[in-house]
């Protein structure tokens, strides 16, 4: 048996799954409100109902029985106290990334490549061993090294490094737009998110208040006793939460 609500967006948000000898809808059958959240049954159900009198009979008669209760509202107070933290949310780097087409991946890849101090020594090794090498064979005859790129035109790396440069700017300006994206991206989802924790917030704080009126319903039928400071903080927090 699935026990779900409707988040601010209209979509079911699980609570519990409820496993052979559990029990639900104690909350209206105590308190007398609606219903605070449905349930859907997985598998072929057997259900066995009581009514509000028979119910409340019943824990009267076994307090054991109550105590039980008293347990699975708890670890329902519990699961809804890690609510928010459980829901998936959607992470911005991901997202980004299935947006990607293959040119983009490549373009983003070339950009960070492009972008290192590896690839800044790599074109500063080129340099200095390109001209060097061509200086040395046109001002040193001796040597005897034969000039494929003569000094002082160095024709042949200019045309190199000017063909270099325009193909990567282009590429860098493709990936900066990615970037941009991706900011863009990351913004919606911080937004998204905040929105969702509100709504998610506001939610389990009720349910939690319900929970913790159910208890204390429970707790004055067993004659449980509950001390004037416990009062005070159920009260504190009733407070904090308008």
């Amino acid at each position: 048996m699935r026990i779900w609500v409707r988040d601010g967006d209209a979509n079911e948000v699980t609570l519990s799954e409820l496993e052979p000898g559990d029990f639900f809808g104690e909350m209206s059958v105590l308190d007398g409100g609606k219903r605070s959240a449905d349930a859907t049954a997985l598998v072929d159900t057997s259900l066995h109902c009581l009514r509000r009198e028979e119910f409340e009979g019943f824990l009267i008669e076994h307090p054991k029985a109550a105590l039980e209760v008293i347990r699975g509202i708890g670890a329902r107070l519990r699961q809804t106290n890690l609510l928010v933290s459980e829901r998936m949310t959607r992470n911005a780097n991901v997202v980004h990334e299935r947006n990607l087409s293959a040119l983009d991946r490549l373009a983003i890849m070339i950009t960070d490549k492009v972008g290192s101090i590896g690839f800044f020594l790599i074109i500063a090794a080129w340099t200095v061993l390109w001209t060097g090498y061509n200086i040395l064979a046109s001002v040193v005859p001796g040597l005897r090294w034969p000039a494929f790129d003569p000094f002082p035109a160095f024709v042949a790396y200019l045309l190199i490094s000017n063909v270099i440069q325009i193909l990567l700017m282009p590429l860098i300006m493709v990936g900066q737009n990615l970037q941009g994206r991706h900011a863009e991206t990351r913004a919606e989802l911080d937004f998204e998110i905040n929105q969702k924790a509100e709504k998610e917030v506001m939610a389990t704080l009720l349910h939690l208040e319900r929970n913790t009126e159910l208890l204390l319903k429970l707790m004055n039928h067993l004659d449980c006793r509950v001390s004037d400071e416990e009062l005070r903080a159920i009260a504190a927090e009733k407070q904090l939460r308008r």
